[in-house]
């Protein structure tokens, strides 16, 4: 088998058992349509491994493997290319989208179980798989552009899953509304780049750009602000975050898709894949560095506030989002598919760990009634612990090889961007020590101290989900557990696959033609990256561990207080988010509703009036010409002579 063929079976599996699902309707059981939507990914996964070893069997080749199905749109010379694209970029998001999503589907086998929709749901779920792996496999910015839109959709669909309920509805629309700004961002980034250079597809767009547009341009920023602005909106950073919190009203095996694996990184790999795009504008990279340093900073201290666990680690989310903003900006490509990889691994493992928690508790999410669980949910709590280590960067786990090499990069870009790196090396630094403590804010919240109320009826088996008690078979059912230990296991040993000093896998891998680890500037820059490595690692890591100790002191001894009693201003703008659902609603959403409530009003007091007039003018000059069609033909022959009577006077009297 070719590298393109199994590149193709990766892809078009999922959209398969969509085919599948849909079309077998009401006569496939819920469970054969959760083993063809699981299947299907499986298979994905599996031709994603075959593309893998193929392309390292390959004599590296130049710029990548480029695969045409058909030529969807041809006008004159300029095509557009039913085409894939296959590098070492695109082969890396295909391993974590396909591997992560598998879990994921596994996991909702369990999760979803006697769900009225299940076949809906596992339609669904492969179509995100299917559109995110058009958008990471688009070959041309046609492509990319169609994957960038059903993933929007797709997303939509499961947000709003129960649409029974009418704040998944009003979560559905915000993402939607808040993506489609971002969305007709990039489309008119990808048309100026259309209009200079005439080519869709990667290799000719990298190669022409840079010869067309002058570097440090106003054009070259302008395209690179446009291209921002769709990356901002898809991985919910700064100022276009505001839909992330309220996606997860949608089940949770889909925040976990959303947040690990699919639809939030598509701005990391955007970036990464658009990198010689934004090597054209300095401003443009200074300004990728800020909005994600800012965002890791903003997230962590709203998630300190937060009391639905799913948004604490919704939140936590947009902070990792923000370091990875931080290490594209600065140059450092290798790190942030680093961290994308680790990241998709503890965070799905925090999501459906989370899952687990809700399950049990008849889908209660505040953890201001949990506490206790740690006696009754042993495994679970392992878990949750190895995930909770693993995000705030401690040693083994893998967040700590990720997120520290991110910060050894920032401190080196001192180098290049001057004050800009160190201040948001800074902000990195306190980032980490946010992600400590509300990392373990849920820890000790959700398993330490008293039992709750809630707890103990769950302990005695008075919980029921679905018609049975929700302790009665364990913590979980195996198709819910297992998918979780399979990403703790991952959590735990995949910061190996970078060791500072020894090896780096990403940065080696991901060293081809248009996916390079580091920008060169970068890797010339005063500090080797071990030695750099080695002091961000004896700052960083402390500051973690405080974070921790931090966490215990107020939430695990209550030593320290409450943070409501002592900081009570910073937990009310932290429940508040910072106010920018309010100040949106103030400047956008009420003015919009003022003026369509003017333009109805407008319209019921003139508009309507004026054309009721006009329907009763035309209506009377209708009825009064009818009275001309009598059928007496006397009558139209004395119309005709003085018709032709008025016609000979107006040439007599012209002519005179």
């Amino acid at each position: 088998m070719s590298i393109e063929a199994s590149a193709w079976i990766a892809y078009l599996a999922p959209l398969a058992g969509v085919l599948i699902i849909l079309f077998g309707g009401m006569k496939l059981s819920h469970k054969v349509a959760g083993l063809v939507s699981c299947a299907s990914v499986l298979i994905s996964f599996g031709a994603a491994i075959a593309t893998l070893l193929k392309w390292n069997s390959l004599d590296e080749p130049e710029h990548g493997v480029a695969s045409v199905a058909w030529t969807w749109l041809t006008s004159g010379t300029f095509r557009i290319p039913f085409e894939i694209f296959i590098d070492p970029l695109s082969i890396w998001m295909l391993m974590v989208v396909t591997g992560v999503g598998f879990l994921i589907h596994v996991y909702s086998l369990g999760y979803m179980a006697g769900d009225p929709q299940f076949r809906r749901f596992m339609a669904y779920l492969n179509l995100f798989i299917f559109s995110m792996l058009t958008l990471v496999l688009a070959g041309n910015l046609a492509f990319l552009l169609v994957g960038w839109g059903l993933v929007g959709m797709a997303s939509y669909l499961l947000i709003g899953f129960w649409h029974d309920r009418p704040t998944a509805v009003a979560a559905a629309k915000k993402a939607f509304i808040v993506n489609a700004i971002g969305d007709v961002a990039i489309m008119l980034g990808l048309f100026l780049i259309f209009m200079e250079i005439g080519q869709v597809s990667w290799i000719p767009v990298f190669e022409l750009l840079p010869l067309a547009v002058e570097e440090n341009s106003g054009r070259a920023f302008m395209i690179c602000l446009l291209l921002l602005g769709g990356a901002l909106a898809k991985s919910a950073q700064l100022p276009l975050h505001t839909w992330l919190p309220d996606a997860m009203e949608g089940p949770t095996p889909v925040s976990a898709l959303i947040h690990a694996a699919t639809m939030v990184t598509a701005g990391v790999y955007a970036i990464a894949r658009l990198h010689p795009i934004f090597d054209l504008s300095m401003d443009a990279q200074k300004l990728i560095i800020v909005l994600g340093g800012l965002t890791l900073l903003m997230a962590g201290f709203i998630a300190l506030a937060q009391t639905d666990i799913k948004r604490v680690i919704a939140y936590s989310t947009m902070s990792q989002i923000g370091y990875m903003f931080v290490a594209a900006g600065i140059g450092a490509y290798g790190a942030a598919m680093f961290h994308l990889a680790t990241h998709a691994f503890f965070k799905a493992l925090l999501f459906l760990g989370a899952g687990i928690v809700i399950h049990a508790l008849g889908d209660e999410q505040d953890i201001r009634k949990m506490g206790g669980l740690k006696k009754y949910m042993p495994k679970t709590y392992k878990l949750f612990l190895v995930g909770s280590l693993a995000l705030a960067g401690i040693f083994p786990f893998a967040g700590f090889f990720s997120k520290d090499e991110i910060l050894a990069f920032t401190l080196a870009a001192g180098d290049v961007y001057g004050t800009w790196a160190y201040v948001i090396y800074g902000f990195g630094l306190l980032g980490a020590l946010m992600t400590g403590l509300y990392g373990f804010r849920l820890v000790f919240l959700v398993f330490h101290g008293t039992e709750s109320p809630l707890v103990a009826q769950y302990g005695r088996g008075e919980i029921l989900h679905h018609g049975h008690a929700t302790n009665e078979h364990g913590e979980a059912p195996r198709s819910m557990f297992w998918p979780v230990a399979v990403l703790g296991l991952l959590a735990v040993v995949g910061g190996a696959l970078a060791i500072p000093g020894l090896w780096n896998v990403p940065h080696d891998f991901l060293h081809g033609a248009h996916a390079a680890p580091t920008r060169e500037a970068l890797e010339h820059a005063e500090f080797s990256t071990p030695a750099i490595w080695l002091f961000a690692l004896a700052i960083s890591l402390p500051i973690a561990v405080l974070g921790i100790l931090g966490a215990w002191m107020i939430w695990g001894s209550g030593k320290l207080g409450s943070l409501r009693t002592r900081f009570p201003r910073m937990e009310r703008a932290g429940q508040n988010a910072w106010g920018w659902d309010s100040m949106y609603d103030k400047v956008f959403s009420r003015p919009s509703q003022a003026l369509a409530t003017s333009a109805v009003a407008f319209e019921d007091t003139i508009t309507v009036p004026a054309l009721e007039e006009a329907e009763f003018a035309g209506r009377d000059a209708g009825a009064n010409i009818a009275r001309l069609q009598n059928g007496v033909v006397r009558f139209y022959a004395l119309g005709t002579a003085l018709a032709f009577l008025a016609v000979v006077v107006a040439f007599i009297w012209v002519e005179g």
